[in-house]
């Protein structure tokens, strides 16, 4: 006995100026599980197919007579059923998911697919098997990203996760046995650091689909929870040279004789510290470099200068910086 096979309906939508076009009226249908009606001035060349066919729509019925005008077409997009997956004995879960429940033949399926969503969920029941796919979507940000690493790991050791019913709050599914995916440590901990730079500096850190994680997009990681966290970096400065007048000299010879801590510098004051990651543009704000520690190279020809030159004359003082440090502004950021 052969199966029946479904009816196919074919039509053309019209676009119309100033109205909103039909595929955006069908995407926003899907997304919100609403249906969506079309009237019939904007359909044309109706078709209807069976068993590879072409059906006269009038041939349908004797009981109407005359040509058959559609008044209307209103697509049903599927049911939408609200979850929660969580995964037992942890605190990960993803609250609010939308599945779309689809059955095509055989096989009974709910996805979150046609959700803007940066991760995808999908069950598919296929008479006694069940398959599983989920994955996170291209681009997603810092902080969604460890949150999928984070489910990945702690799914490794539950091998198990339930799916709950939010109006009830009952578990409508038990998914267990499931196979353990490799995982990245040194990935898993530059990503909670990029959360922690995502969330104190309100800058969205979105990673790339070819990203690589290279010894340099390590360090500047590190290097901007270290200003996130301590408010101040160390620096490596070259020597430097500099004007001064010779009272100021003076002064700075005589608090190093007087005195067990040795004088600092403060440069001039910078507006940005910026920074890439993953080509996204890290502004820490601006900062001041300090030079807490150093020695003065030229210190005989000064203090031979000293005592010939009148007070307010310029003199050259080089300096071998031996610790530098930035300090930052805006520090806390969190």
């Amino acid at each position: 006995m052969s199966k029946k096979q479904p009816y196919k309906f074919k039509f053309d939508i019209a676009v119309q100026n100033g109205e909103i076009h039909p595929l955006s009226m069908i995407n926003a249908s899907i997304k919100s599980g609403t249906p969506v009606q079309i009237l019939g001035e904007r359909i044309s060349n109706f078709e209807i197919e069976k068993d590879g066919k072409i059906i006269d729509i009038n041939d349908m019925t004797d009981k109407i007579s005359g040509n058959i005008k559609i008044g209307g077409i209103i697509l049903y997009p599927g049911k939408i059923i609200p979850l929660k997956l969580k995964v037992p004995n942890s605190e990960i879960e993803f609250d609010n998911l939308h599945f779309r429940g689809i059955k095509k033949r055989k096989k009974k399926k709910i996805s979150t697919e046609d959700r803007n969503y940066p991760y995808k969920f999908e069950l598919i029941f296929d008479e006694n098997k069940l398959n599983l796919n989920f994955k996170i979507v291209r681009n997603s940000n810092a902080k969604q990203s460890f949150k999928w690493e984070k489910f990945l790991r702690i799914l490794n050791k539950e091998r198990k996760f339930v799916l709950i019913d939010k109006e009830t709050e009952k578990t409508v599914f038990k998914i267990g046995d499931l196979p353990g995916k490799p995982v990245d440590n040194e990935w898993y901990k530059s990503l909670q650091k990029l959360t922690q730079i995502q969330e104190c500096t309100n800058i969205t850190i979105n990673i790339p689909n070819d990203f690589e994680l290279t010894s340099k997009e390590i360090y500047k990681i590190d290097q901007a929870v270290q200003i996130i966290n301590e408010g101040e970096i160390e620096y490596k400065l070259d020597n430097i040279e500099f004007t001064l007048k010779i009272k100021d000299v003076k002064s700075m010879l005589n608090s190093v004789k007087s005195s067990s801590e040795k004088p600092f510098l403060e440069l001039r004051p910078h507006d940005d510290y910026k920074m890439n990651i993953f080509d996204q543009e890290i502004n820490l704000g601006p900062f001041r470099t300090r030079i807490n520690s150093f020695d003065i190279l030229n210190k005989s020809e000064l203090e031979t200068k000293l005592e010939r030159t009148n007070d307010e004359e310029n003199v050259r003082m080089k300096i071998k910086p031996q610790k530098t440090l930035n300090i930052f502004t805006n520090y806390p950021y969190c």
